[in-house]
């Protein structure tokens, strides 16, 4: 049975898998496994204190925190979009 031992450059505490791709992300940088092979392909940096959710598709890597939404590209690691939190006052209804 074929096995990796996955060690991201630092801790990390939020991941999200989707083949063949393994996401990895503390507050600051996000890393990008590719599983067949073990190695690690792309690390993203990011402004977000507290990493609360990532997601990730075959395009792009999201990252959640408490204050916004960033939308990476996963080839070249670009930010591709970016959704600010809304102000306390506003009610979404």
């Amino acid at each position: 049975m074929p096995r990796a031992l996955l060690k991201p450059p630092e801790t990390t505490r939020a991941y999200r898998f989707v083949y063949p791709t393994l996401l990895t992300a503390n507050s600051g940088r996000a890393f990008l496994f590719d599983i067949p092979s073990g190695a690690l392909t792309q690390t993203i940096e990011f402004e977000i204190e507290d990493v609360y959710y990532v997601e990730l598709s075959s395009r792009h890597a999201i990252i959640c925190g408490p204050d916004s939404v960033l939308i990476f590209n996963t080839q070249g690691g670009a930010l591709a979009f970016q959704f600010p939190s809304l102000p306390e006052n506003v009610i979404v209804s």
